[in-house]
């Protein structure tokens, strides 16, 4: 996902990562020859697009880091609200996700 920007794989600090690139390696290992509807697992597409995410994840530009920041921080806020508005727990629902979370919540500009 590329939009919007608070939700892209951008926001994610590097500790995720190792963890990133080894879903990207299971996807790549689940690959199929031919799609086709006797097989199962991810297309050729699939994986070529997975890789486009994380060359994009990994790449470093100029102003990337103020960028980056702005979005943990619309993250925080986003969610914050989403589980106001709908009754929803972020911390129940992607515990792993958790101290990102929070460290997005306490994000001043």
């Amino acid at each position: 996902m590329r939009y919007p920007t608070h939700q892209t794989v951008q926001v994610l600090s590097d500790y995720w990562n190792p963890k990133i690139f080894e879903h990207a390696q299971l996807a790549d290992f689940y690959s199929i020859p031919n799609f086709e509807k006797q097989h199962y697992g991810f297309s050729d597409t699939e994986i070529q697009k997975l890789k486009r995410i994380w060359d994009w994840k990994i790449a470093d530009w100029d102003g990337k880091e103020q960028q980056v920041r702005e979005h943990r921080y619309n993250f925080g806020k986003f969610f914050k609200e989403h589980d106001i508005r709908r009754g929803t727990d972020f911390r129940k629902v992607f515990p792993e996700l958790e101290s990102f979370y929070v460290e997005c919540l306490r994000m001043k500009l």
